[in-house]
């Protein structure tokens, strides 16, 4: 992913910085890693993505095993706090999906330079989706016509429903649509009463 300054567009040389942001299965988030500087920012013990960074800056500890990096890397990595980047495929093309921090504008160029397929959005949800979350959902192969069986039934009263309801109990014989975020997941394991 790219971080760049709030100018990068005609502000200069050096507006843009690499780094990367990878998901932990284990936190259930995403979180900003600097491979160049071989450091990562914490608040309260808990890794940060980036944008989590900007917001908390002020109350954020960086780790590194140099301590040099620990001295200069708060200062270096506050000039990029304009914007954040990342190229996705989208309908066949290359979108390069910038998300607004603490940059204003929808920029059209890169130090000068022409910018295409630049997408803005403010929404932090399209940036940093959830991942390995899996929504079931449930469909019964074998619906019940609820005004049918009353009348066919000729069910009248409240009483007569109540005892009429252990004939319309749900079965278990469904079917099961799994709907993920990774899109390129080929199958499910599923595991039954895994958590006992």
């Amino acid at each position: 992913m790219n971080i760049l300054s709030a100018d990068a567009d005609y502000g200069g040389a050096g507006k843009g910085h690499m780094g990367t942001e990878v998901w932990s299965d284990h936190l259930d988030k995403w979180v900003f890693l600097d491979p160049q500087f071989n450091c990562y920012p914490m608040k309260d013990g808990i890794p940060l993505h980036f944008t989590e960074l900007v917001e908390h800056y002020d109350h954020v500890q960086f780790h590194s095993p140099s301590e040099e990096t620990l001295r200069e890397y708060p200062s270096f990595v506050s000039d990029y706090f304009g914007y954040i980047r990342t190229n996705r495929k989208e309908h066949g093309h290359t979108i390069r999906m910038t998300l607004p921090l603490q940059g204003c504008e929808q920029q059209l160029a890169f130090e000068a330079m022409e910018l295409d397929h630049a997408s803005y959005t403010i929404n932090k949800d399209d940036f940093y989706p959830a991942l390995n979350h899996t929504m079931i959902l449930i469909e019964y192969k074998e619906k019940k016509d609820l005004s049918k069986l009353i009348q066919d039934y000729n069910i009248q009263t409240e009483e007569e429903y109540e005892a009429f309801l252990p004939l319309l109990s749900a079965k278990p014989d469904y079917r099961l649509t799994f709907i993920h975020t990774a899109e390129a997941f080929s199958h499910y394991e599923v595991s039954i009463d895994g958590w006992r």
